[in-house]
């Protein structure tokens, strides 16, 4: 096919010029063929040759004088109109390699002195969160050839991209590559709710008299930072065959359940003792927040979904107040009067919310 396309070009035109011109384009395919006959698989005419083993950026980027970086390689191609020819070897890249449009990059190249090209000839491309970027690509560009490894997230939600495409209006080729990413790495863990505070603890009733009449009064009821203070305790029963009160119900608790108040004693000769308060019920305990929602991408970029944060507990109900002690009647000997009930402890405050964490970064 080559001697009738050169046989056609003469056939027209007598000029030795347009004949080299009419010499068919040989991009790297492949098969890795020569079909200009210049010794390599391409153009050596048209290419910046790239060798992380001889090269050197100060130097022209000639199979000769190849340059050391891709990204060297890549911005005097777009300065001169040429393509990218990648020798072998490992590239380690701290930042993307960034293409632009019109300079193709091709790997699998042997390198001085031969630039032949082969299977054998593996052209590693080493990078971190991204290895190569091509955004806002518009005119058709090609990446081929080669093999990108991509380490692991690091940060928290941290995605991994061998290589990424943004944008763009014409073709980005991206062929005859093997290109491996990490994982992408955890989403940040989601905060502990902090501890409710505790409520506070009831004061004991005072105390009744063997011969006298002043009647024990009831302890007061403990505090709560949320409200939920316990209930007061009952007054003892006065000198004599007298009953004393019963507690008081606790805040939020009910008459005989939860944080209820203590029946008082009764009467007698000894006076009855009066009841415990009855404990309130615990605060609930919240509930864990939804998992994370799927990502989008944004510009390019892979968007984590966040977790929901959980909700938060509820507060305990105050202990009921002890019921009052009765008071003391007899006829052999003085009568008495009754202890007072100790007051029942406050509530314990429900705890914050936990909050969300964070999703997980991809691999692509």
């Amino acid at each position: 096919m080559k001697h009738v396309l050169t046989l056609l070009c003469f056939s027209f035109f007598l000029s030795s010029s347009f004949a080299q011109n009419c010499s068919p384009a040989d991009k790297p395919d492949v098969l890795f063929r020569d079909i200009d006959g210049d010794g390599i698989d391409g153009d050596k005419n048209n290419a910046i040759f790239v060798d992380v083993l001889t090269g050197n950026d100060n130097q022209a980027g000639t199979m000769t004088q190849p340059v050391y970086t891709i990204t060297k390689g890549i911005e005097l191609a777009a300065l001169a109109g040429k393509d990218v020819y990648v020798a072998k070897g490992i590239y380690v890249v701290s930042a993307a390699i960034q293409l632009v449009s019109g300079v193709n990059v091709y790997g699998g190249f042997s390198g001085q002195p031969l630039w032949s090209r082969s299977n054998a000839d593996t052209t590693i491309i080493q990078g971190t969160s991204t290895a190569v970027l091509a955004e806002n690509i518009a005119t058709e560009t090609h990446f081929e050839f080669f093999t990108v490894n991509v380490s692991a997230g690091s940060g928290p939600g941290q995605s991994a991209y061998g290589v990424r495409v943004v944008g763009g209006t014409a073709n980005t080729v991206i062929r005859f590559n093997t290109i491996n990413a990490g994982a992408g790495s955890d989403g940040a863990a989601g905060g502990n709710g902090v501890d409710g505070l505790p409520g506070g603890d009831g004061i004991n009733g005072g105390g009744g008299s063997c011969d006298g009449d002043a009647a024990g009064a009831g302890g007061a009821a403990g505090s709560s930072p949320c409200g939920n203070i316990g209930g007061a305790g009952g007054n003892g029963g006065p000198e004599g065959n007298n009953p004393g009160t019963n507690g008081a119900t606790a805040v939020g608790g009910t008459n005989g359940g939860s944080g209820g108040g203590g029946a008082a004693g009764g009467g007698g000769d000894p006076g009855g003792d009066g009841n415990d308060g009855i404990n309130g019920d615990a605060g609930i305990d919240g509930v864990n927040g939804a998992a994370a929602t799927a990502g989008s991408f944004v510009n390019g970029l892979f968007v984590t979904g966040d977790g929901v944060d959980g909700t938060a507990g509820t507060n305990g109900i105050g202990g009921g107040g002890g019921g009052g002690g009765g008071g003391q009647g007899c006829t052999l000997c003085n009568n008495g009067s009754g202890s007072g009930g100790g007051g029942g402890g406050g509530g314990g405050c429900a705890g914050t919310a936990g909050t969300k964490g964070g999703g997980g970064g991809g691999s692509f």
